[in-house]
């Protein structure tokens, strides 16, 4: 009976022993894991924070690109209006050249001729 109370000791001890580490095991096990819960945690904050900073970039852009596409849709209407004049003076600019050299020759007679009138005197006026 003392060898059946010794061993039922040992198997108690050896079981406790076992379940203190067991314990030991899941605490450290536990810790580890809600380590890991945190970091996850931080970790899909950041990551909603840095989707919201995207929409929000995307925003802007998309903002940017509605500016970019105004303006150049009045420049192609800018350029669209012009057209038609600057090709009237393209057109015709050998013409217009001709002219003005025709209107410069003629002020520069008028100019020789009105520097070769001389007022009558004082004398012969009436």
């Amino acid at each position: 009976i003392a060898n059946i109370i010794e061993d039922l000791q040992s198997e108690l001890s050896d079981a406790k022993k076992g379940e203190e580490d067991a314990q030991v095991d899941f605490e450290k096990q536990l810790a580890a894991a809600e380590a890991l819960q945190e970091e996850l945690t931080e970790r899909e904050v950041s990551l909603e924070q840095t989707i919201a900073n995207r929409r929000s970039d995307l925003q802007d852009e998309t903002g940017r690109k509605t500016g970019h596409e105004s303006d150049r849709d009045a420049l192609a209407k800018t350029r669209s209006d012009i057209t038609p004049g600057c090709d009237f003076y393209i057109k015709n600019q050998a013409e217009r050249r001709r002219q003005r050299g025709l209107e410069m020759d003629g002020l520069k007679q008028a100019k020789d001729y009105l520097a070769g009138y001389r007022p009558p005197s004082m004398l012969q006026q009436r």
